[in-house]
């Protein structure tokens, strides 16, 4: 899981990136943290260096950009994952909420700590239960509703698409690569080939010209989207090592 915390006071992002660690790490969530100080310099990360954030924490009186007029941009550029307001005041919540807010925690309150926990937990949660969200799929004669974390990659071969998923089953079905890469960008598939979409969940292992999946199969990276891939498995492997570092110590 990856989040980010964007808030202008250096002292707030100590504060609960620590916290955030903290909570993670009692419940054995895997988790990476950035922070930001400016809502400018979170939005570069997200459309310059194309990450994505499973929960974005804001406040809501920065200078510049306030917190609402950033949880708006981002609501327009289509991200899909989950915001959650850090503030001093129940002032702006209504406005909050009206940007896609799912939760909000209010600052400096003495219960705050605990309720960050339990606001923290509950969105992880409904992070958690998105990653095992299924996609249907249909084709002429025929819908199936395939478990995400089951599918190893998908193909186009001549114009015609399939998934292969589970244990060496494929389906061929009606849709575009390109509408497939926008619908599960969240989910850490990535566009490794003009012919293939893959589960980076299901790597075994790549090389600049070639990735081992799961399953045994072999697929080819394209030239093009190489540095992009190999941006993806580092942003995931960094995620599950913040997750693994419980068990190492």
């Amino acid at each position: 899981m990856r989040v980010s915390i964007c808030d202008d006071d250096v002292s707030v992002l100590d504060q609960y990136s620590t916290l955030i660690k903290l909570i993670a790490e009692n419940n054995e969530i895997s988790i990476a943290v950035d922070r930001f100080e400016k809502g400018s310099q979170l939005l570069f990360a997200m459309e310059d260096k194309k990450l994505v954030y499973d929960i974005v924490f804001l406040d809501i009186f920065m200078p510049g950009q306030n917190g609402i007029d950033l949880g708006s941009q981002l609501g327009a550029s289509g991200y899909g994952g989950f915001i959650v307001y850090l503030t001093r005041s129940e002032d702006h919540m209504l406005s909050a909420f009206d940007v896609g807010a799912v939760n909000y925690v209010i600052k400096g309150e003495a219960e705050s700590f605990s309720r960050f926990e339990k606001v923290f937990l509950k969105v992880a949660k409904q992070v958690e239960n998105r990653r095992r969200k299924y996609i249907l799929l249909n084709s002429i004669d025929e819908y199936r509703n395939i478990p995400l974390d089951s599918i190893q990659y998908f193909e186009v071969n001549r114009h015609i698409c399939f998934v292969h998923y589970g244990k060496g089953d494929t389906f061929e079905f009606s849709s575009s690569l390109g509408k497939l890469e926008n619908t599960l960008l969240s989910f850490d598939f990535e566009r490794v080939h003009r012919s293939f979409l893959v589960n980076c969940r299901a790597v075994e292992s790549y090389t600049v010209k070639e990735i081992n999946m799961s399953s045994g199969a072999v697929l080819p990276v394209g030239r093009k989207y190489s540095t992009q891939f190999r941006q993806a498995m580092a942003d995931l492997a960094e995620v599950n090592l913040a997750g693994s570092s419980k068990t190492s110590e």
